[in-house]
């Protein structure tokens, strides 16, 4: 079986809050030099010896720093550590969707938690008729909005997460190609690389977009005319 090594792998993840203090780091134990976190607030690509840092900075509306993303990649992995690159991806792509999904489950039990009420109300002023029908028609048209937010949530998260999931299982099966030896030359273990990246890059793209519209969501992102 030949074995094929792969020139660029995942190392680390840091977010760093607004005054670039590291507050998450996947995996735990990974940590940025000071030195490294200097440079990285003037310039979204650092190197240094085998390692590279690129920084996505998050700004709210009045272009302040909220938040700055940095991963690291390394050229000189091991064999080792390629397992560890798919669960850093596979981590990253959970820790953007948990949020997005806790939010829509949010919202829908927040409709339905106001359609209750409307429907307590409703029972209390029974007693009068053309009250009880004004709050009829209002619990029906609640009930429409819920039922179509929650249509709207659903599709939204069956088309992130096979966005999500073409990207991810574009990686894993080129690597697992590359693992299992089926590189007939270096010019097809190159391609299988290539191939590999512009997954990652893709997949990077992807969790830049659900973050924008997360932003969006929010009222945090202006709009530069």
């Amino acid at each position: 079986v030949q074995t094929c090594a792969l020139p660029i792998l995942f190392e680390g993840v840091v977010l760093f809050d607004g005054e670039m203090r590291p507050t998450l780091a996947m995996p735990e134990e990974f940590r940025i030099s000071p030195a490294i976190v200097e440079q990285l607030l003037t310039a979204r690509r650092v190197e240094q010896g085998h390692v590279v840092y690129e920084v996505a900075t998050l700004m709210d509306d009045r272009q302040a720093r909220l938040g700055t993303l940095v991963i690291a990649f390394t050229t000189t992995p091991l064999m080792a550590e390629m397992q560890r690159t798919l669960a850093y991806a596979v981590a990253v792509a959970l820790l953007v969707l948990i949020p997005i999904m806790g939010y829509g489950i949010w919202m829908v039990w927040q409709m339905e938690h106001d359609a209750q009420e409307k429907a307590e109300y409703l029972k209390r002023v029974e007693d009068s008729d053309e009250r009880v029908r004004n709050l009829n028609a209002e619990l029906s048209l609640a009930m429409e909005t819920v039922e179509e937010n929650n249509r709207l949530k659903s599709e939204f998260l069956s088309n992130a997460s096979h966005e999500l999931r073409s990207p991810l299982n574009s990686i894993i099966g080129f690597q697992r190609l590359i693992l299992r030896g089926y590189c007939d030359n270096p010019e097809e273990e190159r391609a299988y690389l290539k191939n590999s990246c512009d997954s990652a890059e893709h997949l990077l793209r992807l969790i830049d977009d659900i973050l924008d519209i997360a932003h969006i969501e929010a009222g945090k992102m202006s709009v530069a005319l």
